[in-house]
């Protein structure tokens, strides 16, 4: 019984090693194949995840393109409505491109510009001021009276100081030198600018000579008749007003309307445009009722 016993508990040992050894190892199988889908479940929610806020946040790119499409918009020139031309239509003139540049004083030089849109308040306050006060006085008095008073206001004040000064002098000893920086001063004008000068005032007054001869001749008629109705325009005016008085007013405008339009620029290109509007259909109105000779002959007349 020994011996049986003895070979029993050998061959019993062998088989529960055996038997526990593949045990052992699908245990570890079935954790490595539960942390490989778990592994495999976290990353599938975390891109998951991602995906999402990377969906929930604006992307950059449709702004910008939104913006080119405006500055595109903006930059296209509009339409224009009608390009037909009427014979005696004044929307060229009332149009933004001729009163515009009249009111923005483009062509000014940069000195000009600066003094009249008030870059400089002060400067442009001396400037304005001095030249309405002497408009003023002149629009009172008498031409010869104005100079003749500004003359001896400034001797009368020069005088007066020179006399202090010398009262100053004999009495402390200190010398000023205001007068000699003054006497020392050079007002002569350089002659290149007078060359210059003399030149565009020979080109330009033999120009307007010129041109003053043919409109008189009436060489040109369509000129001859427009400068007759802006002559009698003229004369319509001076009746009514003072040269002084025209001289004033053009001072004012000068030193305000320019302003005005700087500030109220987009509002006043719209009245004007609204005008130009207006005007513009209303000569489409009359030229429909002008026989078309007559139109033919207005359309010779404005292509001349």
């Amino acid at each position: 019984m020994s011996e049986v016993h003895e070979e029993q508990v050998p061959s019993y040992i062998p088989s529960q090693d055996v038997a526990s050894a593949p045990a052992v190892e699908e245990n570890n199988d079935f954790e490595q194949i539960e942390q490989t889908e778990i592994e495999n479940a976290v990353d599938t929610v975390l891109t998951q995840l991602s995906d999402n806020v990377k969906a929930a946040e604006p992307t950059p790119v449709a702004p910008v393109a939104e913006n080119k499409d405006e500055k595109k918009s903006e930059k296209l020139p509009e339409k224009p409505k009608d390009t037909k031309i009427c014979a005696a239509c004044p929307y060229s003139f009332l149009g933004g491109s001729c009163l515009a540049k009249m009111l923005s004083c483009s062509s000014l030089p940069p000195n000009v510009q600066d003094l009249v849109l008030w870059k400089c308040p002060k400067y442009t306050g001396a400037v304005f001021g001095t030249s309405l006060v002497l408009l003023l006085s002149m629009s009172s008095c008498s031409l010869l009276t104005v100079f003749s008073t500004l003359i001896l206001l400034s001797m009368t004040i020069c005088g007066a100081y020179r006399l202090y000064l010398s009262i100053v002098f004999r009495i402390k000893g200190t010398y000023d030198e205001t007068f000699d920086k003054a006497s020392a001063y050079d007002l002569s004008l350089p002659k290149d600018k007078i060359q210059e000068f003399a030149q565009l005032l020979d080109t330009d007054m033999n120009q307007s000579l010129n041109k003053l001869k043919s409109i008189v001749l009436w060489d040109n008629i369509c000129t001859s008749v427009m400068a007759f109705v802006a002559l009698y325009f003229v004369y319509c005016i001076g009746s009514i007003f003072n040269t002084m008085t025209l001289l004033i007013i053009g001072l004012v405008k000068i030193f305000t309307i320019p302003k005005i339009y700087q500030l109220y620029k987009v509002q006043i290109d719209q009245g004007l445009q609204k005008a130009a509007d207006c005007a513009h259909q209303l000569a489409r109105q009359v030229e429909a009722k002008i026989p078309a000779s007559a139109m033919q002959f207005l359309h010779k007349f404005k292509k001349d």
